[in-house]
């Protein structure tokens, strides 16, 4: 397989790749050092500044990208009509039109494109979607999520290119919304309607918004809150680790996350608390993406299963810029 992108994300998916028994051929970069240090994961793999001796090269079957949002489409097509089977970080690309575009061409070549949603592999997550569907609490009448994070010193040191709205595409909705949809989604099923407002810009390197509120519902008649940040300051989030809060309440009680590996089930006859260990969701992902391309099934986070998320972000981004909810 080629790598595209040897940054954070790029390096863990290329250890998960080489965990997972898969062979890296090829580590592809502009910055020629990091490109050279993920060669090094694998005795043989090849640096390259571009993805044109990659994308050449008949070894290669699966090309995986991890690279700024405004390139994902680019490269994906490429790989594509190259005729191999693509990963794709999220969002697939910044905006629908990019994403179909890449859809239309995987459906041509009849080649696998696969979202890169670490959210719909996450051991807790799956369970508290179990818990749902057993009836742990009846019907969900109320959801409230947040995602909390600090993350000025690192998109200033490790990701300047997040800051520009030309390459990123987005903010924190494209960036964290995005995975939260995709969970609030397996759990709760569809998001038919939003209502967002922007809050006053803090993070003021940032092009983009760093802070967004939502109201979501639900095609099961569910309502909910979403909010989204990129500049909340507590112990934890100053330390660089992100506090993902979330709280369902059903007819007969709730689901709360207490800890990244912990939820807690509360009904009339008392609360139990469930430990969940958690997995590496890298290899998860790269895994039901290997199966897939051996197999040649549909992947769990598809590109058609995922469009729907970056759907939701441009109705939420509809509905800043309007001042009026958005129904879908």
């Amino acid at each position: 397989m080629a790598l595209v992108g040897c940054g954070w994300a790029g390096r863990r998916h290329a250890e998960a790749f080489i965990a997972e028994g898969a062979r890296l051929l090829w580590a592809v970069d502009i910055d020629s050092d990091r490109a050279s240090e993920v060669a090094k994961l694998q005795p043989g793999a090849k640096a390259a500044p571009d993805t044109e001796a990659p994308l050449s090269d008949a070894a290669v079957t699966m090309v995986d990208v991890c690279l700024p949002h405004h390139v994902h489409a680019a490269v994906g097509l490429a790989a594509i009509r190259a005729g191999k089977d693509v990963l794709c970080e999220k969002p697939l690309a910044p905006t629908l039109a990019g994403a179909d575009q890449m859809m239309t061409a995987a459906d041509g070549a009849g080649t696998l494109l696969m979202v890169a949603e670490n959210e719909c592999f996450t051991a807790l997550n799956l369970e508290i979607g179990a818990m749902l569907v057993g009836g742990a609490i009846g019907q969900p009448a109320l959801v409230q999520a947040t995602r909390e994070c600090y993350l000025r010193e690192s998109f200033l040191t490790d990701r300047p290119w997040f800051l520009r709205e030309q390459a990123s595409g987005g903010g924190i909705v494209l960036s964290g919304g995005i995975h939260d949809f995709a969970k609030l989604r397996m759990m709760l099923g569809e998001v038919v309607f939003v209502n967002s407002l922007r809050a006053p810009q803090r993070f003021h390197e940032l092009e983009t918004e760093d802070t967004v509120t939502m109201l979501l519902g639900f095609e099961n008649g569910a309502v909910g809150t979403l909010v989204e940040s990129f500049f909340m300051i507590d112990p934890t989030t100053a330390g660089g680790t992100e506090v993902h809060r979330l709280r369902i309440d059903g007819e007969y009680g709730s689901i709360e996350v207490t800890s990244p590996e912990t939820v807690r089930v509360t009904t009339a006859e008392g609360a139990r608390e469930v430990t969940v260990p958690a997995r590496d969701t890298f290899r998860a992902e790269v895994r039901e993406f290997l199966d897939c391309v051996a197999t040649r099934r549909e992947p769990i986070t598809s590109a058609r299963a995922q469009r729907r998320n970056l759907e939701l972000v441009e109705a939420v981004y509809a509905s800043m810029a309007s001042g009026l909810p958005a129904r879908l």
